[in-house]
């Protein structure tokens, strides 16, 4: 287990998560298994994961004014307490996920970031999701889109056997652009929207 930090931080666990105690202007995590939840509880500036498994989930509910998130080549084969395999929350300005493996989670990701945000949902690949069941229906979403400025979602592939490849939160206000990513899912999208761009081929 090797973590790098450009200052001092804390990993500690509180009941069944890991949380981040981080205030630095850049921290980055790798080659890193969290067994349990990982949560960051803290302000850095820009925070990474690279190379990284999380048995149990990622989420982000704290994070710095105009801060960077990254989470790339990471592996994935649970959920946090909401059912995503990463929760992406809060004042981040820029958020990137790329190349990370995403499995047996009962949903897989969730950006819910500034309203001034660009987020790169890249070269992920989201597979065998439960979903969850609520009044006998089973509902979830490969990737839903809660807040930000521009989503740029490409080059993913997404296999899954129940609930929508994509959803878009009621009251999302961004530009979307969908294009290049490879899709098995009973659904394709659940949306409301204000705008979104498709590939015209």
């Amino acid at each position: 287990t090797r973590k790098e930090s450009s200052a001092a931080s804390d990993v500690y666990k509180r009941q069944d998560k890991y949380r981040v105690s981080v205030n630095a202007d850049e921290v980055v995590f790798a080659n890193i298994t969290f067994e349990d939840t990982m949560r960051n509880d803290s302000n850095p500036g820009s925070l990474t994961f690279t190379n990284c498994t999380f048995k149990a989930g990622l989420r982000m509910p704290h994070a710095r004014d105009n801060s960077t998130l990254k989470v790339e080549n990471c592996v994935f084969t649970g959920s946090e307490e909401n059912g995503y395999a990463i929760f992406v929350q809060r004042t981040m300005t820029n958020v990137v996920l790329s190349g990370n493996q995403i499995s047996n989670a009962k949903r897989g990701i969730n950006v819910e970031a500034d309203s001034t945000a660009t987020v790169s949902i890249t070269g992920n690949t989201i597979t065998n999701l439960t979903g969850y069941t609520e009044n006998d229906q089973t509902y979830g979403a490969a990737i839903q889109l809660t807040k930000g400025r521009e989503f740029i979602i490409t080059n993913n592939k997404i296999d899954v056997n129940t609930g929508n490849a994509f959803r878009f939160y009621s009251g999302l206000d961004a530009d979307v652009t969908i294009s290049d990513n490879i899709i098995k899912a009973p659904y394709l999208v659940s949306v409301s929207y204000t705008h979104l761009t498709l590939p015209t081929t």
